[in-house]
């Protein structure tokens, strides 16, 4: 849960401060917004299903189900800021 709370809430917070570092602004800086607030990719899981044992996996496939749930409450209100102030 913890991770998947850092996944969908600091990872915009990251990209935000990427784009004042690197001063993006216009279409660059709301990609890059948007980008880092996803979920967690499929492909940790299908990684993770090779080479970890099944605790991990588990880990991880729960992981990805709570972050893509919390990224429907999250990425309209990235959208929405990346449109108001990057558009």
């Amino acid at each position: 849960l913890i991770s998947s709370i850092g996944r969908v809430i600091v990872g915009p917070i990251i990209g935000f401060v990427i784009i004042h570092v690197f001063n993006l602004s216009g279409f660059p800086a709301g990609v890059l917004l948007i980008q880092s607030s996803m979920p967690s990719a499929i492909l940790c899981y299908l990684v993770g299903s090779m080479y970890s044992p099944k605790e991990i996996v588990d880990n991880i496939s729960s992981m990805i189900v709570v972050s893509t749930l919390m990224s429907l409450v999250t990425v309209p209100i990235v959208v929405f800021f990346s449109l108001k102030y990057f558009s």
